[in-house]
């Protein structure tokens, strides 16, 4: 059966001008990405800097979603605030 090229997404991708992209199942992130995030979230944790840890995590969550289009970052940040907050409203009525 002969191949469509649109229908082949890194056809579509590198159409798109997208260069590099890091998915769940790439190669940067499962011997990069994930294993620098789990090094240093562990030696936060041992090292009792709690909430560091947990910025740590917010971060790196951020920089894997905004990594393949930064022009989102925004528009996660601002959905993140908005959430916290109202989970914040909502535990204290």
């Amino acid at each position: 059966m002969p191949t469509n090229k649109f229908y082949d997404i890194q056809f579509c991708m590198r159409a798109a001008g997208v260069g590099t992209e890091m998915l769940f199942n790439s190669i940067q992130y499962i011997f990069v990405f994930l294993p620098i995030v789990i090094v240093v979230y562990f030696l936060l944790n041992k090292n009792k800097l709690l909430a560091l840890a947990k910025c740590w995590l917010i971060l790196a969550s951020i920089f894997f979603y905004g990594f393949l289009t930064p022009k989102y970052i925004p528009i996660l940040v601002g959905s993140i605030i908005f959430n916290f907050s109202v989970g914040c409203l909502l535990c204290s009525k």
